[in-house]
């Protein structure tokens, strides 16, 4: 995608899974994650990109009946420095099995080893 470290990307999802994995990655990246409430529409969306100079936002394909995905790309006509809309969803199923995929620990994973005379 191009992007470097120290752009911002803004983060649009709900309280998932998904969600810390975006933060984790961005920060391993050196972007900066920049999170926005659910329930910003355009008007609100429109403000954080001209103030953040973001270039790249990552959303939902949907969030409950309102289409997220479709209302980012939609931003990127009044806003320049908007140059990469990242969207997943109930269209892209081998991504989102992917991720419960990563965030499940390995077969094996050591066991911690019980130390003398500790408690069960």
């Amino acid at each position: 995608l191009g992007l470097r470290k120290d752009d911002v990307m803004l983060v649009q999802l709900p309280n998932t899974v998904e969600q810390f994995v975006v933060y984790v990655a961005c920060s391993r990246l050196g972007l900066i994650a920049t999170p926005v409430p659910a329930q910003y529409r355009e008007h609100e969306l429109q403000h954080v990109v001209h103030s953040t100079g973001a270039k790249a936002a990552l959303t939902t394909q949907r969030i409950g009946q309102y289409e997220h995905a479709a209302m980012m790309l939609g931003l990127r006509a009044s806003c320049p420095t908007l140059a990469h809309v990242l969207s997943y969803g109930e269209a892209v199923p081998a991504l989102r099995w992917r991720w419960r995929r990563q965030c499940r620990p390995p077969r094996t994973a050591a066991r911690p080893k019980p130390r003398p005379g500790a408690p069960p």
